[in-house]
């Protein structure tokens, strides 16, 4: 009778013993196991974070370099004006012309203004403080796009294909006077250019800047064929711009002269 409580005895200790060591084995693991939980855990924490702060980056980075395109595109295009118009007082250097240089605004476009017509957009730019009958021009990557008309105070722009897109260009290196029409399905000519000047395929279309709307020699395109029509040449013209996609331009005023 006295030996089945000493082997209860023996037998709880034993079981005492060896749940000390398996413990003191376990432990350590439990504790390792923990604390790469915790590691990864920490890495992953400044992996996260380290990926938010180079998104940030990156956004503040394309706000900087898209102002610093911005900026860019703008000094390229007062460096254009300036050459046309220093070109223009070496021809009247006598005068005592007063110089107005153009002004240019950055605008984005909202929408078109009906549905199907591509070459007619809404833009973001109140011209309600100016006259009704006020003209703009428009410059997209530095090519003469369109013009932009004051509709009840909003600024709609009609690019090169509209039936209302008109302004006036030379073609060739004989300067030969024309003005921008619209063909049909986007297409564009010079017509009105006298029929006695040389004119052929090839030759680059400019801007007059006789009209008030944009300054002169802006590109506009390419000649690539040649007509006559009642009395006049008809020159059609491939544009330098992209009228299928209006996200941005320049509008331009060029500021009447005195």
């Amino acid at each position: 009778m006295i030996k089945k409580p000493l082997l209860w005895l023996l037998f709880l200790a034993g079981v005492f013993i060896g749940s000390l060591k398996l413990s003191g084995e376990i432990h350590p693991r439990l504790l390792y196991l923990s604390d790469a939980i915790k590691v990864g855990f920490l890495n992953a924490s400044e992996g996260v974070i380290r990926h938010v702060r180079r998104h940030f980056d990156q956004v503040e980075e394309i706000k900087l370099l898209t102002k610093e395109l911005h900026d860019k595109e703008k000094l390229q295009m007062t460096v254009m004006a300036l050459d046309s118009e220093l070109k223009r007082l070496l021809r009247f250097l006598a005068s005592n012309l007063e110089v107005r240089y153009p002004d240019f605004k950055l605008v984005r476009t909202l929408s078109y203004a009906e549905i199907g017509d591509y070459h007619k957009v809404w833009l973001e730019h109140d011209l309600s403080l100016f006259p009704p009958e006020k003209i703009f021009g428009l410059i997209q990557n530095g090519f003469a796009a369109g013009i932009v008309t004051n509709h009840k105070g909003r600024a709609m722009g009609l690019l090169n294909g509209d039936e209302r897109c008109s302004y006036s260009v030379y073609v060739g290196e004989l300067k030969a006077p024309g003005i921008i029409k619209a063909l049909g399905e986007g297409r564009i000519v010079a017509d009105f250019i006298p029929s006695w000047l040389d004119v052929k395929e090839g030759d680059e279309v400019v801007t007059s800047g006789l009209d008030g709307i944009f300054f002169e020699n802006i590109k506009v395109g390419r000649v690539t064929s040649i007509r006559q029509s009642q009395g006049y040449l008809v020159a059609e013209i491939r544009p330098y711009a992209d009228s299928l996609h209006p996200r941005y331009f320049w509008l331009i005023d060029t500021l009447p002269q005195p």
